[in-house]
């Protein structure tokens, strides 16, 4: 982050630049669907602002004739923050340990917190790109969670509702976690829909480690499981432990009481591969954890869900 802190906007921009064409050795290629030409001019153009001008670089190619920017096509396009701002908010983002809150991420980087919002749910967007398709071998722990879902007691007891329906809003979370590699994250609606996942992301050929739960009764026809029962011998035997399966939920339920308060709804799956990306790179350094979040973001193209985000109909100036 102090490398951050003294480089230039045209240094950051030239980072980025170097991270998204990387493949090419850092020299640009068009974006434009149908052309790919390396052929590439580059220009600095003056833009108008609201304060003045400000020189901004420009790409264009030579086969298409068409204009581009470093960040065109990529989830920071149309920014309005320098390249800088956003390559510091990147660092700060991967150096929280259990997350970063959009308002924390808003003070520090003298922004507002609505851009901060978005900001950080491109970033979870992209770590999903970062998610392998390997089957997961040798000894893998599995464990299930419901987040989501709490009722706000009422001030009045007679108010109180006591329903025993599942609110509509809770899940489950199934984290795949292999001891010494990789950690997975899932979301179903409970334990018993987790089993074609498990299936398609877990080696036959592995050893799986579950608790007593009866939603992984189906694994016992297509591999070896073995079952640890914490209601009556705890959590660890001589054959079985979950451990690290619980390590995952530790971290992501401090993130949920003291980072976001509540994690639920359609984005309870993009924390969930926040949390299981920051646990199968927890130990290594955050330069590292930098670099591969800085090339998922300027690989995985422009933000489906997050794009203009704020540009609803009805809003006011």
């Amino acid at each position: 982050m102090k490398k951050l802190r003294k480089m230039s906007e045209r240094e950051a921009i030239e980072l980025f630049v170097a991270s998204r064409w990387k493949e090419n050795g850092g020299s640009p290629t068009c974006p434009h669907k149908g052309c790919g030409a390396d052929r590439i001019y580059r220009m600095t153009v003056n833009r108008k602002l609201k304060d003045g001008f400000k020189e901004v670089l420009i790409f264009k190619c030579a086969a298409c004739r068409r204009q581009f920017s470093p960040t065109s096509g990529t989830p920071l396009g149309h920014h309005k923050m320098e390249v800088r701002d956003y390559l510091y908010a990147i660092a700060h983002f991967v150096n929280g340990v259990k997350g970063r809150a959009a308002l924390e991420a808003a003070r520090t980087m003298d922004a507002q917190a609505k851009s901060m919002f978005v900001q950080h749910h491109k970033l979870r967007e992209a770590l999903t790109t970062l998610v392998r398709t390997h089957l997961l071998t040798g000894e893998v722990e599995i464990d299930g969670a419901g987040f989501g879902g709490k009722r706000r007691k009422a001030n009045e007891v007679k108010r109180r509702r006591h329903s025993k329906t599942v609110p509509k809003d809770r899940n489950t979370v199934i984290v795949m976690r292999e001891r010494g590699g990789e950690t997975r994250a899932f979301v179903v609606p409970r334990e018993v829909d987790a089993y074609a996942t498990l299936f398609a992301n877990i080696s036959r050929t592995a050893v799986v480690f579950a608790d007593e739960g009866s939603g992984w009764t189906d694994l016992d026809a297509s591999h070896t499981v073995r079952r640890i029962n914490h209601s009556k011998v705890g959590f660890v035997t001589e054959h079985a432990n979950t451990n690290q399966a619980e390590s995952f939920f530790s971290r992501m339920r401090r993130a949920a009481i003291g980072i976001h308060h509540r994690l639920a709804g359609d984005h309870l799956t993009t924390y969930a591969v926040e949390m299981a990306w920051r646990e199968t790179h927890s130990r290594e350094p955050n330069g590292t954890q930098f670099t591969l979040l800085l090339d998922a973001l300027s690989h995985c193209g422009q933000s489906p869900n997050w794009t203009n985000y704020w540009d609803y109909p009805g809003r006011t100036a």
